[in-house]
């Protein structure tokens, strides 16, 4: 599946095309309109989901911060409608390049990964290490879970090699 940025009815959209890579002949394609909800698109099993932030999906801290519930929304690949959300509560998403998408889950204290399959079953994987600070980014190199985090020094980055990932190798 290809993109391609277009705009229909006067409104900024997404162009979805979807090629059969054997034969190189196109099988479908869909507009989707973007709007203040849509942050970015993620390939998703054979089509593409949208992680957005929905309505009511900020909430303040007490030192003044706000924190993002996202969730992740396949797309409809017919009419390029959002549909219901298959994981929420989400603060980063990425593609795993094989249609399922590694999330950071925060529905936990300290946090969990989880992985979302192209049917939307969300398979956790493992809680992150509690370590006193707020968790603002999650990756994954090989299998070892980088976060970086903030605290009263700032930010920093620190390797979680204790948590094991075997799903997502």
């Amino acid at each position: 599946i290809g993109r391609t940025d277009t705009v229909v009815r006067g409104e900024s959209a997404a162009r979805f095309t979807a090629v059969d890579r054997s034969t190189g002949t196109v099988t479908g394609s869909v507009d989707v309109v973007r709007d203040y909800h849509v942050r970015h698109f993620l390939p998703y099993g054979s089509g593409v989901a949208a992680y957005t932030l929905p309505d009511g999906g900020t909430t303040s801290r007490p030192d003044g911060g706000t924190v993002y519930r996202y969730a992740l929304q396949p797309l409809d690949m017919a009419t390029g409608a959002l549909l219901p959300a298959v994981a929420t509560d989400l603060r980063d998403a990425d593609a795993m390049g094989d249609g399922r998408i590694a999330v950071a889950v925060g529905d936990v204290p300290s946090g969990r990964l989880a992985v979302v399959d192209g049917t939307g079953t969300v398979q956790p994987v493992a809680h992150l290490p509690r370590v006193g600070h707020q968790s603002l980014d999650v990756g994954l190199s090989g299998g070892t879970v980088v976060t970086s985090l903030q605290g009263e020094v700032g930010l920093w980055s620190s390797l979680s090699s204790h948590v094991t990932v075997e799903v997502l190798a």
